[in-house]
């Protein structure tokens, strides 16, 4: 569109008159933009102003005008193409809202340091709003190693193939090495999301997210039309550690409950962890959620 269409356009905007997209975003920007500046004239000062006014005026020529008006209007879209093009707090906001749902997601981690940790897949239904979680385990042969089940408050079951054992704690903290970073990189993502803020950068087909989690730093590649995290890489300082690469990350209904319990395993012991003790049951198992076996 040249500089005079867009011109006219611009003035049958705020005219309130029909025009083009782009003319009703300039004029909605230019109006918010002299807002603060406005105020009520009464018609005593308007006939005041009116009868001081004994000289004629120098007319403006045309020519004059129209540049005017075609630098406010350059100017006007300069600055409506730089504002979305400017990453900060809303796109964190976005990204936060995304994630408030349930999903069924697959996700593929490996470790950037040799002998870290094996690499895995873990696939099944997370929850953003209430932290819910139940996913099973894969080896890179296909094996299933583990099941981990995180209750709506907080409590948590995991089995582990390695030992038919299927341990029940109160809180994530109290499990062997927890359930965070290796075993719930949806979860650490999410709770970064909402604990701090993020450096955003705009990148192709989105942006990137740095978070804080612990000792962890997250950069996160975040789609720019779902907001959805599609990759996420964790370091320690300038050291990579690991990267998950969520490859499906479907929103769902309302699930039953039956979604979030954790899978009968036949002969599996229950180990029970109750303030620094362990107690050792030969009943069914209960638990559900997202984790490594412990090595």
């Amino acid at each position: 569109m040249s500089d005079r269409t867009l011109a006219r356009e611009l003035g049958r905007a705020l005219d309130g008159e029909a025009a083009g997209d782009e003319a009703r975003s300039l004029a909605a920007l230019l109006t918010a933009a002299a807002e603060p500046a406005r105020f009520e004239v009464g018609a005593s000062d308007v006939n005041a102003a009116l009868a001081r006014v004994s000289a004629p005026r120098p007319r403006l020529r045309p020519h004059l005008i129209r540049v005017g008006l075609v630098a406010a209007v350059v100017a006007a879209v300069a600055v409506l193409a730089f504002l979305p093009r400017t990453p900060g707090g809303d796109v964190q906001a976005r990204a936060a809202q995304a994630v408030d749902a349930s999903f069924f997601i697959d996700v593929h981690i490996r470790a950037l340091r040799p002998l870290l940790f094996p690499a895995t897949e873990v696939n099944g239904y997370v929850d953003g709003r209430t932290g819910r979680t139940h996913v099973r385990i894969y080896s890179a042969d296909g094996t299933t190693i583990a099941e981990t089940v995180i209750n709506r408050d907080g409590s948590v079951e995991r089995w582990a193939r390695r030992t038919n054992t299927t341990t029940l704690a109160p809180t994530c903290a109290a499990l062997p090495g927890g359930c965070g970073e290796t075993f719930d990189p949806f979860g650490v993502y999410v709770r970064a999301l909402e604990s701090g803020d993020a450096g955003v950068r705009t990148v192709p087909g989105g942006y990137e997210l740095r978070l804080r989690a612990g000792r962890l730093e997250q950069r996160v590649l975040v789609d720019g039309k779902r907001y959805l995290p599609r990759l996420i890489v964790w370091r320690e300082g300038r050291l990579p550690l690991a990267q998950i690469r969520i490859t499906t990350i479907e929103r769902q209904p309302p699930q039953p409950q039956e979604t979030w319990a954790m899978s009968p395993h036949e002969d599996a012991r229950v180990l029970q962890l109750l303030l620094g003790r362990s107690t050792y049951d030969r009943g069914p198992s209960l638990g559900q959620i997202v984790g490594l076996p412990a090595h």
